[in-house]
């Protein structure tokens, strides 16, 4: 089939190798399915922000932060993988089909903007990443061939309301391969010599005999492992001192650590003051030499384990963890007064303090570390 363009309007573009459907239902809209370049989008997609001068706008305001996300992962993952952006083409993009024989499989002249629907961040992302490395790479779009205002704003309102978010847990468990905390956390559910295997739910959805979440030991051992030179120990040992840590805390509570209802050992705030309390005994404890690469295989940067031990008893032991007992630490400050409370058992008030400059201290250097590199 000839091409038989409007010779009275301006093109902006053509796109090659459309693919022509119908939305779903009785009075389906037709749509458009292909890809473009970088240098399409710049001519063919433009935003309708919630201000616009019109009343009909409906975009939020662009995040910088979601941009370098969507930038970083496409510099990271050699085969990522991104939903198509949906548009909303206003009557404005004329599909003609290659041949009789292929009625819905052809070009796009397009003589006006698109308008994003969904996907604004995705499109500035991959714009970002194209032009900082130089490359060119397809970018998938669906496209409605019209839809009136008020069908506009509400395609964009179901779209971004409905949406149901990943689940964090799951999010975690997938990340395993790639992220150590990630991995750790995993660990703790999965493994049999771990004393979370009966009461960990993988997945995220908590159930009556499974009420600890993958989200919640991956927060836990972050705080764990926030000190530089406790995050470096090699990861074996990580894992070795995570369970070593928790199942003590297991067997010494024994009838708290299965008792949900009565008792908050289990429960958020339990968790969470207990992976202070560690987040300081093994920035004790662990050498700082640590830090030194050099170091990491040497007999003197073995952790004192005893020495570890008896501080958690001096911390841990004697806690009354019953509903309560717990009612004085609600609310978010909680479990830091708690921590605080039992640390302070087995550290004096200026040894913590000493511990919260070193952490200062460590991450002004990692900052300092990563804008040298930038």
């Amino acid at each position: 089939m000839s091409l038989s363009m409007d010779v009275h309007r301006h093109v902006l573009a053509m796109i090659e190798n459309v693919v022509r459907t119908r939305t779903q239902g009785s009075g389906g809209r037709i749509a458009y399915m292909g890809s473009m370049s970088a240098t399409q989008v710049d001519a063919l997609l433009a935003v309708k922000r919630f201000d616009d001068p019109s009343g009909e706008g409906y975009q939020r305001e662009l995040s910088k932060a979601r941009v370098q996300k969507v930038s970083r992962f496409l510099a990271e993952e050699d085969m990522a993988i991104f939903a198509p952006i949906l548009l909303q083409a206003h009557g404005s993009w004329t599909f003609e089909a290659y041949d009789s024989t292929r009625p819905n499989l052809g070009r796009l002249i397009c003589y006006e903007k698109a308008f994003i629907l969904d996907g604004q961040h995705r499109v500035e992302g991959i714009k970002k990443y194209l032009n900082r490395h130089k490359v060119e790479m397809p970018i998938p779009f669906y496209a409605v061939h019209h839809l009136e205002s008020r069908e506009e704003i509400r395609t964009f309102r179901t779209v971004n309301s409905e949406v149901k978010m990943i689940n964090k847990s799951l999010l975690y468990y997938l990340s395993k391969e790639v992220d150590e905390m990630a991995n750790l956390a995993t660990q703790l559910i999965e493994d049999a010599d771990s004393p979370f295997v009966k009461i960990g739910s993988l997945a995220g959805k908590r159930k009556k005999a499974q009420w600890v979440t993958t989200q919640q030991l991956f927060n836990a051992t972050q705080r764990m492992f926030k000190f530089r030179h406790v995050m470096a120990l090699p990861a074996p040992t990580k894992v070795a001192l995570t369970k070593y840590f928790w199942n003590w805390v297991a067997k010494t509570y024994e009838i708290e650590w299965y008792d949900a209802k009565e008792y908050r050992l289990t429960q958020a705030l339990g968790i969470s003051s207990l992976s202070l309390v560690a987040q300081f005994l093994f920035a004790k404890h662990v050498p700082l030499g640590m830090l030194d690469p050099r170091a990491l295989h040497e007999e003197t940067q073995a952790v004192d384990m005893v020495s570890l031990r008896n501080d958690m008893e001096k911390a841990l032991l004697h806690i009354d963890w019953s509903v309560d007992a717990m009612q004085a630490f609600k609310g978010t400050q909680g479990p830091l007064l708690l921590a605080m409370q039992q640390l302070q058992k087995a550290m004096s008030l200026q040894a913590l303090m000493d511990l919260q400059k070193l952490m200062q201290s460590q991450q002004q250097k990692q900052v300092a570390a990563i804008n040298q590199e930038a």
